[in-house]
């Protein structure tokens, strides 16, 4: 069984990882739901600056006793290499963590996902990374609660 990807930022938004796949080269780059999932342990924060994005962008650093809502992908085609790429893998920006999600099934699944490697206190987000991550949010069924938290807690606290 291949390995899932857990998303909990902008690549839960469709068409901002198409649009970003296409620009550099991974059209057959694809991520295929398979359901919506929590990681416990973690909390959603804006921890690192991207130059691309111009402004703050999500992470998930430990957190005992919270929660990150996402959902879970099965990476297709250069998916792979194209997410390593977007989120910096390799270059000190984030690196890949295993995780353990629990599904909308219930069932509990191995997945990987990415946390920024050099984390700032807070780091605040341009509207237009806000929006994606929103859509992606929505369009998966989950709630934005836990992204309003992010623009008000400083991370680490």
């Amino acid at each position: 069984m291949p390995r899932l990807y857990f998303a909990y930022g902008s690549n839960l938004d469709a068409e901002d990882f198409r649009a970003w796949c296409a620009e550099r080269g991974f059209g057959d780059a694809r991520l295929e739901l398979r359901s919506t999932a929590v990681v416990h342990g973690r909390i959603l924060a804006f921890t690192r600056y991207s130059p691309a994005r111009r402004g703050g962008v999500l992470d998930i650093p430990e957190h005992a006793g919270a929660s990150v809502r996402g959902a879970l992908f099965r990476v297709l085609g250069s998916g792979w290499r194209a997410l390593d790429e977007k989120e910096g893998c390799g270059s000190g920006a984030y690196r890949r963590v295993p995780v353990i999600a629990l599904a909308d099934t219930g069932a509990r699944v191995e997945a990987v996902t990415y946390e920024v490697v050099h984390k700032k206190r807070f780091v605040a987000p341009t509207d237009a990374y806000l929006r994606a991550v929103r859509r992606g949010l929505r369009t998966r069924g989950l709630p934005t609660h836990d992204l309003d938290r992010a623009l008000t807690r400083l991370a680490g606290e």
